[in-house]
């Protein structure tokens, strides 16, 4: 009998490239305040599958939307806030999924604008 849990395994052979992960950290500056400074978490091999996107057009600015998503072994504390960086480009996380609760992989859905 097949399950469908059956069918879900990390095969880690896809992970071919290579992505960082960032966040915001506060950082206090001269003047006592708080500011968000960019700060690597971490540089792991990846699966990306590029999904498409779309164009839209608002008085004579053109902007274009990318989309994909990315797999990545299981890591603790990856959230939305966070954006990756592929192939020098920044890509923010619209929602992660967890197949399955298995704690085995990542698919991070992430989403490239330009204007």
């Amino acid at each position: 009998v097949c399950q469908a849990y059956d069918d879900v395994e990390p095969n880690l052979a896809r992970l071919r490239d290579r992505i960082e992960i960032w966040c915001h950290t506060l950082v206090e500056n001269s003047m006592h305040e708080y500011e968000p400074v960019p700060q690597l978490v971490a540089s792991v091999m990846a699966a990306v599958d590029y999904r498409g996107g779309g164009t839209a057009g608002v008085d004579g600015i053109v902007e274009t939307t990318n989309d994909a998503t990315v797999t990545i072994r299981y890591r603790p504390g990856i959230t939305p806030d966070m954006w990756v960086v592929i192939n020098g480009e920044r890509w923010d996380i619209r929602y992660i999924e967890d197949p399955h609760n298995r704690h085995e992989t990542l698919v991070l859905h992430v989403e490239r604008v330009v204007t």
